[in-house]
Order: C-alpha cells, then structure tokens, then sequence
C-alpha cells in the first residue's frame, strides 16, 4: 500500500460468513481517508465525485488544484473544513451535499470562476473569508438555516450583483461584502440589528439599503459604508 492510501485494520477473514462483507474502508491512490474524514486528493480528475465514506472534507483537501473544474458530493457530506478548495481557480460548478452543515474558513477562497446562486438549505455556517476573490458569483441566497456568517465571506467578489440574507440573522459582519463593486441594492432582514465594521465598504456601486427597522435604528461599527460614493436612500 503506498503512503497516502486509507488503511484498514487487518481482519480474520475466516470469520466472516460467506454473504457478509468486510468492514467499509476506501482504499484508491487518489483519496487519502482516515475514518470518514478525507485529508488529501492526489488524483488527476479535472471532474471528482468524493466516495460515501467521506463526511468530512478536510483542511486543504483540494487547495491549490487549479486542473480541478467539478466536484460533486454524496449526501454523506455534512462539513467542509478551512481551504479546502482554497486557490483552485479553475474550479467552475459545486454539487453539495443535501446535508451540509459547515463551510469552513477559506472554504472556496480563490475560486475565481466558481458560479453559485444558491446554497444546501440545512447549512447552518459560513466562515471567513470562504467565498472571497470569487469573481463568478453574480448572485447568492444563503437560505434561511444560516445562523452563523464570517467576516469577509463574500470579499472583493466584483460580479455579485444580489444577495439574499437569511431570515432571523441578527448581525452583517465585518468586512463580510467589501469590495463588492457591482452590488447596488441590499435588502436587510427585520432580524438584523448590527452592522459590524465595514461590512458594506467599498461597495462602489451600492445606491440603496433597506430595512424595515431603518439603518439609523440599528447598531454600527466604524466605516460600514465607507466608499459607497453613490448611496443615497435607505
């Protein structure tokens, strides 16, 4: 067995009835396994389709892997860890798991023509900085299960245009859209009461936020519009 291979323990095989099968462990040159977490790809596919043993995308499994163009997930997946996808620039369409729970820090980071517009309804978090430099993105609805969003998850994504916040998200974080320069209208949730530093910064293009507590009820950080040259109304 090479280095990277996921390993399993050594069985009496004599023990086994004749209809039964060996305990499930994935054992290909491609995947390194542990358990149910996936550590590394070392394959060569530009389009991959990750084994059911796999529940766990992690660190890194697939940064830097810029011939990487599809992926798609069993339902088996419920977390992808920091950078996993981090830097594979040539990666264009995600089929995510049904189940997904966690989109890590870095997640998708670099992923200049990743194209998405929607995300798993059951995820629940997003880290920072998991989609930024993600040039492709004209339009994201982050559902409504999302109770946790990082800082500067969407930064310097220049073609988004639209986005739709989560119903009951209590604050925009920091930094989480700056450098936003297509965005020109936001919508707030009632649920929102906090805008933290920066969260709209640099949104060039942005003309109009509304909420229906009014921008002037809510809480602010410093610089939460700074150059947004252009908004007027909210």
């Amino acid at each position: 067995m090479g280095l990277f291979n996921f390993k399993r323990k050594k069985q009496n095989t004599a023990s086994l009835c004749l209809d039964e099968a060996p305990s499930v462990g994935y054992n290909s040159n491609d995947f390194w396994i542990e358990g149910d977490l996936l550590i590394k790809y070392y394959g060569k596919d530009e389009n991959v389709v990750l084994p059911e043993i796999v529940k766990i995308i992690g660190d890194y499994a697939f940064g830097g892997l810029k011939f990487l163009k599809a992926i798609k997930m069993t339902d088996s997946v419920t977390e992808i860890r920091s950078g996993a996808f981090d830097g594979c620039s040539n990666l264009t369409t995600v089929e995510f798991s049904n189940n997904l729970r966690v989109i890590g820090n870095y997640a998708f980071s670099s992923c200049q023509n990743l194209s998405l517009t929607q995300l798993p309804s059951r995820l629940t978090t997003i880290g920072d900085y998991a989609f930024q430099f993600c040039y492709k993105i004209t339009s994201i609805d982050l559902g409504d299960s999302i109770t946790k969003l990082g800082s500067k998850v969407f930064n310097c994504c220049v073609r988004l245009e639209k986005i739709k916040f989560p119903n009951g998200i209590r604050e925009i974080p920091s930094y989480m859209l700056c450098g936003c320069t297509a965005l020109q209208f936001v919508y707030l949730p009632n649920s929102v009461d906090t805008l933290q530093n920066g969260a709209f910064a640099n949104c060039t293009s942005l003309e109009r936020v509304v909420t229906p507590r009014g921008l002037n009820n809510l809480r602010w950080g410093t610089d939460v519009f700074f150059g947004c040259g252009k908004l007027r109304r909210y």
